[in-house]
């Protein structure tokens, strides 16, 4: 999308985003973003970036009255691990001796965490582990 802002004094042309493993000419960038209507800004904003440590330049293309530019010092973004939440519930409670009992794990992303959440629940009782 073009930056298009109303207003003498602003700018035209692209913004870039870029994931600083994401360079110009080595794989695709983030889409150009449109400018904040009368004012010169461009903004962006995702859901997608991974857990991680991340380098994220921004590159404007130039117009006919202005140059183009890029950041000269990149914005760094650390993207940490979402906390969780745990439920448990049994089928029975209470329980007769030898009775069958199914127990359930309710994992669950905590804000302003989002997804679901991966990987293995177990359910221990003293020394005893039993994995799902």
């Amino acid at each position: 999308m073009p930056v298009r802002p109303q207003g003498l004094s602003c700018t035209s042309g692209d913004v870039t985003f870029f994931d600083g493993l994401t360079k110009p000419g080595y794989g695709p960038p983030w889409c150009p973003t449109r400018a904040v209507m009368g004012s010169t800004q461009a903004t962006l904003t995702l859901t997608t970036l991974a857990v991680a440590l991340h380098s994220i330049p921004a590159s404007y293309a130039g117009d006919g009255n202005y140059n183009s530019a890029t950041t000269t010092s990149p914005l760094s973004l650390l993207v940490g691990e979402a906390s969780t939440s745990t439920a448990l519930s049994s089928s029975v409670n209470p329980s007769a001796s030898c009775q069958n009992v199914t127990f359930t794990a309710k994992v669950r992303a905590v804000s302003p965490g989002a997804g679901t959440p991966s990987g293995t629940v177990a359910f221990t009782e003293g020394a005893r582990r039993w994995r799902r």
